[in-house]
């Protein structure tokens, strides 16, 4: 993705790698939490259900453990992007995502981004000459500072 056109249709330019991987630190925390919150109260209910119907109900329970994984945060980032088109990470440094035709971001978008995520090695995408990730170039989305936000946090189209 052309780096000059997002930002001539956007007003806006691509925030810089540095605050993406602040954001992905952030988020995976929250993740972490999330899933650890889910999971044991998954664990819970499934021992009660056990005791009441005398019977094992699962019996590998890090393979639940991953499966939960997987979908609290595909929800996380489904979430928060479509609701606030930021996830809290991006709350916190003041970043967000956008559509690049500057309309507001679909749950299409969305959805394509949050997808896009899941494939194990997305992340090298970031290494290319424009730091656009995968998930940004297919979705037709960017990542950018919010209106007030540090000028040093923004790219420039010679960088």
């Amino acid at each position: 993705m052309n780096t000059e056109k997002v930002s001539a249709n956007t007003q806006q330019k691509p925030c810089l790698v540095e605050y993406r991987a602040l954001n992905l630190l952030i988020d995976t925390i929250c993740l972490y939490f999330l899933c650890h919150v889910s999971a044991s109260l998954v664990g819970v209910i499934v021992r009660i259900a056990e005791r009441i119907v005398k019977v094992p109900l699962i019996a590998d329970f890090q393979a639940l453990g991953y499966l939960l994984t997987v979908i609290v945060g595909y929800f996380y980032y489904i979430f928060f992007e479509y609701r606030y088109g930021k996830t809290p990470g991006k709350f916190i440094t003041g970043t967000r995502v956008i559509a690049t035709n500057s309309n507001k971001l679909t749950i299409k978008a969305v959805l394509i981004r949050t997808t896009i995520r899941l494939l194990p090695f997305e992340w090298i995408s970031f290494f290319r000459r424009r730091p656009l990730g995968l998930h940004d170039s297919i979705s037709n989305t960017i990542v950018v500072m919010e209106k007030g936000g540090k000028e040093k946090g923004v790219a420039t189209p010679g960088e």
